[in-house]
Formats: structure tokens, sequence, C-alpha cells
């Protein structure tokens, strides 16, 4: 064995050791000193201790030894030593008594080579030594000692402390009950062994890895430890019972000022045999604490451990289980974090494949440490787009790192990217003044408001206010508790409401207020009452809707079919038209609202901003207007916060007279997240689709039935902290033509006509105040049953309605033995009635007391025949698994009448075509050819020639907006360069005959897309000639299109026919400004 050790300049001159130093060797053996003298000698540069008796334990010694404070320093030397014969070598220093023991060790007669390392702590004002020791009797030579810096270390390199250690490194008591052969650690009888001295720094983290063998029988733990200063940390590695095989465990830690030196201890019990093949400790890249390593994946998989379904592709995760169920993990170990802190991990996602049966990639994100069953451990799922995900978690008590783990749960395929982990601040005022429904509605009282006494409650946020008071316009108003009710000052449209807090000396810490309104009366106002059910025009109002219209035919069409089958409610994209054709068939609309002002420059944004507060202030007064639809599943999607809220904000102060609804997918893993979107709305809402039972829809784990309606629908309550309404929105398709709209109706899962029933009732007795369901127009082909069986629900709720938005006593004195019971009791003119709903999965016989009306017996809605006998308050209701009954002392109309289905309108059979629509059929949906379509512009020109024409019409719409013009003049508005709409489902007709010319006529179109796919354009020309003929020209691929006005022009794309996905015929036309000359 040969070693080349570098001699450091001043030896013994009082430097520091910063090089290799030698200690032994022919240079040096002079400096060592004996115990007693006749037991040690010198020769041929080999330093001897021989002792002929058992209990002499003689040495040699050699000062003067320079350390610095916290250097890892490794020591190696080699010894001969006669068989049987013990020595050990070790470091000390005399200021602390600072030791490093390498041994004992055995000889074998043979050279070899000790190696160990050291760390001391106080040891620059003393000079350490080293000492050379027998143990009893024998004959031991040494002939090289050195010492010398540890390399630096370097995050990533892993330190080996077995494999290349021998026994010396390690104590092990008691004795013989482990040895180091071969690189292991072997134990064959129950004992510790310790591994001392672990050079490990001040808040750096740490990985440590072991690998084990241990026979079955036996138990084993692992630990690193360490003690300085009284505070005593340490990590657990590994504790397991032996099964035969060759284990690996990981540990992962991050001490504070580890003063003295850290420990590895390996304990064994048990009958049988444990080998430690391996102890790895690796330092990892340090990074502040909440701070992730490699987030975003630049460094390919640094810092990260794949596992076997892991890889980097493109710079971007991917994690892919083909086996259904089967969930795979990637982590990333010892982040560094503060104890009881909040924070917030967020990542961009999206699917890369087939997803499961409904398209969905299931997967979480969360931190290990988070204690199971909390909701940011709920699997979630994402489609193939990109979304931007998060969840906020709370470090539990005396945690230090934790352990970010990414599972995906199979068949899925999922990209991950720009992990971020950031601390979250919570800053909440000493006092809040939380209002009451329906006072919570943009803070004030409207005309129609039933209630006319505003309510709520103080919440008070710092220990030190010890009394408090309010002041409503300035005058005091004496709180019980922390509730408060007073009538609104006369006079006034608004005025201050003031909370005051005070310490227990009187002294004023804090104050809060809210301006409240008093809203001028506006015809088509909408208001809430307290339970949060809408009052529209005064009378109490229950939505029952459908996102969009089904695209069958036109506007007029649609509303007429809807109103027929008892819905009240559409949520569209609305211009003036389309909220008249909706008036003339009963039909209330949510205008939708765009997710964002659009615009790349303050000047384009300025411009946006100015349009949709046109738009609303256009629409806000018509009567068919119900309110807004800010936006669908954003949480979910990730659909930036502020944009949504400006929005929001834009609508309200132009329009306080009607609400704004948002509606969230049903993943609740960050239920912070939901009421910060909350807070762009005025009333909430989740989606869920449970049909078939046991599917994937939803993050709750625990119920993947219809009873999962009513669970989101608590949910969703206590997001809006029940201080807004609720509308939830239920299924009104089958999962297999959502994927798949070819699918035939007989191959196609529809919810039936008993679990449709049962989802409304849910949600509605767990305080949802409206319903909307979503969506038909999924399949090609609807199934005929299903659309009756959903038209008598909708139907059968429309007749319900003034019911279930009646008053709903909380007091109730009705009480039901049985436990799967949900009922809500409410008080209509005054009579009593009950919705009753079984939760059970089993047919109940529920005993009911207490019902306060003095009736001998109870109807049952849609069951004529059925009478429940009712004595002295109490009677009893058998109800089917997820039953429903609606019971009243009244009787009910005729089941007949409710659902009226005589000449019911097959939902299938082709709708009348119109003129206009057979006229739109000769222009395509065409855009540009362009690699992000989301966003672009593109402009579209073409030419007709006027020589022989009378009357030029021109037909033109936008998804987002448009504006053109005619031979170089700006048309179809007085004021040149605005765009036109905001919106795609009405066309705009325009006289273009005063701007036409004789001979070549140029039209040239400017199209913007609002930033989300589809974007498309499309337009017909339609030409009356003098002799009476008529010609048309569509937009099609033969309309040239480019990305800028300059050109180059090229073919447009053509996306879709009139009429085709994803437009359908859901188009009104309209009127535009006329054509003008300037």
């Amino acid at each position: 064995m040969k070693r080349i050790s570098l001699i450091a300049a001043a030896l013994f001159g009082g430097s520091m050791i910063l090089a290799a130093a030698e200690y032994a060797g022919k240079a040096n053996l002079d400096k060592w000193s004996f115990l007693i003298e006749k037991y040690g000698s010198r020769q041929n540069g080999v330093l001897s201790l021989d002792s002929p008796e058992a209990g002499q334990t003689p040495y040699a010694s050699i000062g003067g030894i320079r350390l610095r404070n916290g250097c890892t320093y490794i020591l190696t030397a080699r010894v001969k030593a006669a068989p049987g014969t013990q020595f050990r070598i070790y470091i000390e220093n005399p200021k602390k008594w600072e030791n490093k023991l390498l041994g004992p060790a055995t000889g074998d007669g043979e050279w070899s080579e000790i190696r160990g390392s050291f760390t001391f702590h106080d040891v620059e004002t003393a000079p350490s030594h080293a000492v050379f020791q027998l143990l009893g009797a024998g004959h031991a030579e040494l002939r090289s000692l050195t010492i010398e810096p540890a390399p630096p270390e370097k995050p990533g390199e892993p330190r080996e402390f077995l494999g290349g250690t021998t026994a010396p490194d390690w104590g092990i008591q008691p004795a013989g009950s482990g040895r180091i052969r071969d690189g292991k650690l072997t134990m064959n009888a129950p004992g510790t062994a310790v591994l001392g001295n672990l050079a490990v720094k001040d808040m750096q983290p740490y990985e440590c890895v072991v690998r084990v063998r241990s026979t079955p029988g036996t138990h084993y733990r692992m630990y690193i430890e360490n003690a300085s200063n009284g505070v005593w940390q340490n990590v657990m590695i590994a504790e397991a019972d032996g099964d035969g095989s060759s284990r690996v465990f990981r540990g992962y830690f991050t001490f504070r000022k580890p003063d003295a030196p850290s420990y590895f201890v390996c304990q064994f019990t048990g009958r049988g045999e444990l080998e430690l093949e391996s102890v790895r400790l690796t330092g990892l890249e340090p990074v502040p604490p909440g701070k992730l390593r490699n987030g975003d994946f630049s460094r390919g998989a640094a810092s990260w451990e794949l596992g076997e379904a892991g890889a980097i592709e493109a710079g971007e995760l991917h994690v892919a289980v083909r086996e259904n169920g089967v969930v795979r993990r990637v982590r990333q170990y010892a982040i560094p974090v503060e104890s009881s802190r909040r924070y917030r991990i967020s990542y961009d996602v999206r699917g890369t494949g087939a997803g499961d049966a409904n398209a969905f990639h299931w997967f979480r994100v969360y931190p290990e440490e988070i204690p199971s069953g909390e909701a940011e451990k709920q699997f979630q799922s994402c489609m193939n787009y990109p979304q931007r995900k998060s969840i906020e978690f709370v470090v539990p008590p005396r945690r230090e790192t934790i352990t970010l783990a990414v599972e995906v749960r199979g068949p899925a395929a999922v990209a991950f990217d720009h992990f971020r982990l950031e601390e979250v601040v919570e800053r909440k005022a000493p006092g809040e003044i939380k209002l009451d429904l329906p006072f919570a509605f943009r803070d004030g009282i409207f005309s129609t408001t039933p209630d006319r006494k505003i309510s709520g409650t103080i919440e008070i946020n710092t220990p030190k206010a010890a009394k408090w008071t309010l002041l409503a316009a300035g005058k005091s108003i004496q709180p019980e508790g922390k509730r408060f009710e007073f009538t609104p000052p006369a006079g006034k449209t608004q005025f201050p409401l003031e909370l005051i807090l005070f310490d227990e000396k009187g002294g004023e810490i804090a104050r809060s207020s809210k301006t409240l309104h008093i809203y001028p009366h506006r015809p088509n106002e909408v208001a809430f009452t307290r339970d949060g059910y809408l009052v529209v025009g005064g009378k109490r109002f229950f939505p029952i809707g459908h996102t969009e219209t089904t695209g069958r035919g036109g506007f007029d069409f649609e509303f007429r079919e809807f109103a027929a089958a008892g819905f009240n409610t559409v949520s569209l994209q609305a211009t003036p038209a389309i909220l008249d054709a909706a008036q003339k068939h009963g039909i209330k609309i949510l205008r939708s609202l765009p997710l964002a002002i659009a615009g790349k420059t303050p000047e384009q944004r300025a411009a946006m901003r100015e349009l949709l507060k046109r738009d609303i202030e256009l629409q806000s007064s018509h009567p068919a207007l119900l309110g807004y639809f800010g936006a669908d599943e954003p949480a979910w999607i990730g659909v930036p916060f502020d944009g949504l809220k400006e929005v929001y904000e834009l609508t309200r102060s132009v329009d306080p007279w009607h609400p704004s609804w948002i509606n969230e997918a049903p993943i609740v893993t960050n239920l912070r997240d939901l009421r910060r979107y909350s807070q762009a709305a005025d009333i909430g809402g989740i989606d869920i689709y449970p049909v078939p039972e046991g599917g994937a829809h939803g993050s709750l784990e625990e119920d993947r039935g219809l009873t999962a309606v009513g669970k989101f629908t608590d949910i969703c309550r206590r997001v809006v902290d029940h201080r807004k309404p609720v509308w939830m929105v239920l299924q009104a398709f089958a999962w297999g033509q959502c994927h798949n709209p070819e699918l035939p109706p007989e191959q196609a899962v529809y919810p039936t006509w008993e679990q449709s029933r049962f989802m409304a009732y849910n949600a509605i007795t767990h305080g949802a105040t409206g319903i909307i369901y979503h969506y038909l127009p999924y399949a090609k082909v609807l199934g005929e049953e299903f659309w009756r069986d959903l038209r008598r629900v909708t139907r059968e709720l429309n007749y319900a309605s003034d019911i279930i938005t009646a008053d709903t006593c909380f007091d109730s004195p009705l009480k039901t033995d049985c436990a799967n019971i949900r009922f809500l009791h409410k008080k209509l003119n005054g009579n009593d009635y009950l919705i009753i709903t079984n939760e059970g999965r089993l047919p109940v016989s529920a005993n009911f007391a207490g019902f306060p009306a003095k009736a001998a017996e109870l109807h049952v809605l849609l069951e004529d025949e059925r009478k429940i006998p009712v004595k002295g308050g109490a009677f009893r209701l058998d109800l089917p698994a997820r039953g429903v009954a609606v019971l009243s002392p009244q009787p009910f109309a005729p089941r007949e009448k409710i659902y009226r289905e005589e000449g019911m309108r097959p939902y299938n059979a082709p709708a009348e075509e119109d003129a206009e629509s057979a006229l739109l059929k000769h222009g395509s949906w065409i855009w540009r050819k362009c690699e992000t379509p989301a966003g672009s512009r593109s402009f579209f020109r073409r030419s007709f020639d006027g020589e022989k024409v009378r009357k030029a019409e021109l037909y033109v719409t936008a998804d987002d907006f448009y504006r053109f013009r005619l031979n170089g003049r700006p048309a179809g508005s007085d004021e040149p360069g605005r765009y036109l709409r905001g919106g795609w489902n009405s066309i705009e007709h325009y006289d273009l005959t005063p701007l036409m010319h004789a001979g070549k006529n140029l039209l040239e179109f400017e199209a913007w897309d609002g930033g989300a796919v589809p974007c498309g354009f499309h337009a017909v020309l339609k030409l009356t000639m003098h002799d009476g003929s008529e010609h048309t020209d569509g937009s099609s691929a033969a309309w040239e299109s480019a990305a800028d006005a300059g050109g180059p022009y090229a073919p447009s794309v053509e996306i879709a026919p009139f009429g085709g996905a994803p437009w359908g015929r859901r188009i009104i036309v309209q009127e535009g400004n006329s054509a003008h000359r300037e």
C-alpha cells in the first residue's frame, strides 16, 4: 500500500494544518515520546511498541498539532501488529479533552491502513496531540500517521462510511456483538454500533442512505443524532423487522448549530444476523427556507428522485403509469421550511395521453409530513391542456424540512413544470365587519330586499381587544356579543359602518369600516333573501338553468324549447337581440364575462375595458338579464385571479343591481384558493357529475356517488362563509358522449330520472339556491328517454319553485329518528311544507314528530294517490334508497299537468331552418394559419365587382372581436377604428350599399381573439343584382388572410362549417350600425 503525503511548511511551528501533514516516518520519529521508554523504540523509520504483560497499556505520543475550529480532518495511519495484539490511535485536545478514537483494532501480522475523520470545535488556543497505544501484551509498529483537512463538501457528492472504513471507526457494545468485516458491519447478537464524529454543518440539508440485510426474527433501527448545548436533534433513518432481503432506507435532516460531533447509531435486537452493507451521507444543495431546488428542471433530474415512472423530457417532469389504480411517486427531499408556518406550492400540470375513461389524469402534489386525511392529500385531476395549480399547508410543529411528493395514479400520463414554494403571510385586520345575507350582496339594501334590518357579525382577530363599539352613520349600535342588527338611517344613499376596538384600559387599538349602500330602484333589479334565494322584480326566483344553448337551432327555437322543458335560465354571451329573444319566452340570461380585460398594450386594454363597460351599460337595464357568469372552474384551470377580479369589479361598479356567479370544479384540495376566487363573484358554485356512481369525477375519495352532490354543496357554502348564495351545476350528459359525441345513446350511461331527481333535491336540502345543468350538446344524438327524464325533473323544480324558495324554518320543531334523512321545513303563505331526501343506499321507514301544522294528512308531490296520515304532529314516511318526498297539507297539481308531455317535441327532431340560417351556411369559420391562435389577430380581405349590384349586404361576426373597412373607409360604426363586437353568437347585418361604388370594391377585416381558443371569423356577402338575382360569397379558404394588414396574404384555414362545432347554430342576426359615407 503506497501513499503520497504533503508535508506542512512549518509542521510544529504553530501553523494550522492547511494541507496533509506527516507525523511519523523517518523525519519525525524523534518527536515522539514514550510513556515507558523500555516499551518503545525507533528504528528504520518505524515506531514500535512492545508489552510483555497483559495489564500494561504503553503508548507513544506527539504534540504540537495545530487544528482549526470546526474543520474536519482525515487521520490515516499505517500499522502492523502481531496477530492477536490490540491497539488504538487517537487525537486529543486538552482544552475540553475532545478526542477521536480509531480502535481498538486487532493485528494480523500484516501492514494495514486505518482511517477516520474528526472535527474539533474549540482547539485553536491549545495544540492537540496524537497517541499510538497498545492495549495489553503484544507488539505493534507505526510507519505513517497523516492528518489532512477533509476536502470541501460539495452538494450531491456522497460520503461513504462503510466499505472504506475499518473497525476503529466504530464503537460496538457489548464487545463481540458485532464486527467490521469486508467493508460491512455485521451484528449477530443484540447490541449497538455507533459511528461517531460525523461532520455535519449548520443548517446544511443531508440525505442519509443505508442498505441493510437482516434475517427474519430480528428488529433494527438506525438514526443520526446530535447533542449540542443541551439540545438533542435526531432523525430516524430506518426501523424495521428483518425479512432476509436487502433493503434501502433514506432519511433527510438539517441540524441547527451542531457544535458537537454528530453520530450514526445502529441498534439490533433478536436472534439472527444483521449486515449493514452501506451508510452514505450526502450534502444536498443548500437553499433558504421556503425554496425548492431545481423546480423548473433546468438542471435535469438534479435534486429529484424520479423513481421507476419519472423522466425529464424537454425541461418537464413526466410521470406515466399505465396500470389502473397503481400509484407512482417522484420526490424532492429535505426542503427547508420554518416550523408551524404556512406555505403554498404552485406548479404547471397537464395530461399527455388518454387518461382514464373520462379523459382525466389523476395526480396529487403534497408534503408528506401533512397528516393523512387532509384535503391537501386528495387526488385531483387534469386534462390535456396546461393548468396552474397550487396547494397550501401548514408545517407541523418541530419540523425543519419537508419532503415534496408528486404522485400519479394510473392510467395517467402527466407533465409537471415550474414548481414554486413560497411562504404565505396571513394578514388579518384586528377587527372585521361581516354582513349577513342579503346585505353582504354589494354591501347594502335594494328596493326589493325583503328584510330591511341589517345584521351581521363582528370578527375579532387580536387578543388585545377587550371591548368594542359599532357605529352606523356615527350612531352607536349595541351588539349582542359579536352579533348586531339595526335599521339603516333614513334619507341616505350610503353611510359608514365603523368598528372600533379598545383594550382593557379603554384605549383605542384599531378601527375598520364598511360603506353601506341604499341602492335606488331599478325595474329589473335582483336582490336576495336571507336564505340566499333570488328576488327578481320583487318575486322569488329559483334558477333552473343550462350552460349555453344546445346548438340545435336559432335562439328563438332554443329559448322556446328550454321554457317548455321547465328551464328558466341560460348562461351565454348575450347581445340585445339575444336578450329580446329570451324575454319573449320568459328565459333569464346570465351574461358571460371575459376572464380578463384583453389587450397586449395599455391602449388595447383601455379600448377593451371601454367596450366591455359599454356592453354592460347597454344590457344592464334589459328585463331578461338575471346576472353575469364570470368563469367556469377558474381555480382548477388556473385562470389568473387578478384579471378575473378586475372584470368583476368593473361589472359591479357599472351594474350593482345584478349579481355575478362563478362555478368551480369539484377539486377541493385547496379551499383557500377557492375562497380567493370567490372574491370575484357574488354567487358560488361547484359542478359535480357522479353518474355512473363510483366514477372519477371529484376529489372526494370517500364519496363517488350521488350524495357527493350534497357534500360539495356543503363545501361550497363553507368556501363562501355562508354569506353568499350557492348554485350547483348538475349532470345533463353521459360521460361516454362527453369524450365521444358519436357514441350511440343506447351505449351511453345517463342519469336516470330517480338519480337526477335525487341530485337536485340533495343539492337543495344542503342549501343550494339554484341549479344549472351541463351539458346537453355533448351528444350528437341524445338519448330521448334521458331527455324525457331530465325534462320531468326540471318541470317539477319549476312547479315547486315557490316552495323551494320559501323561508326555511331553521329552528323547526320537526324531528326524525332516521340518520339518513335530510329535510328542509318551509313556510309559504301560512302553510308548512317539507322537502325530504333519503341519503342512504337502503330504503327507510322514517318516523317524524313535531310537525306544527294541524293537518290530518300530507300530500306527496308527483304521487297523486298517496297520502301520509298525521296524528299529533307525528307521521311515518317510507322512502326508497336515494328517494325524495315533497309534502304539503294542500293537494298538489296532478303529475301529468306538471310534466305536460303531450305533444312534447323529441330532442333530436330537426329544428326549423330560417332563411337567415340558410344564408349563413354559405360561409365557414376561418382563421389564418398560426402556431399560437389564442390571443392572435387575423387580417382578411375580399373584393367584389359592384358594376351590376343594386344592393350589397354583409353578415359578419368573430370570436371574439372585429372591425372592417370598405374601400379604405371604416364601416359599420360612427366611431372609426372601434372594435364592433365582443362575442360570436350574434351576427351583425350591414347595408354596404352607401359605401359601394361601380367597379372593384375591397373589404378589409381585422379579427382579434380575446385570449382563449377557439378563435374564428365568419362572414357572408350577399349581392342583389339589378336583374333581381342574388349572389353570395361566404368566408372560406379562398378568402386571403395575414398576420398583419400589410401582408403577406395567403389562403385562410377553414376551421368549421356554419353550424359545426364548437360554435354550432347558437347564432342570432341583429342589425349593425348602417354603413356611412364620410
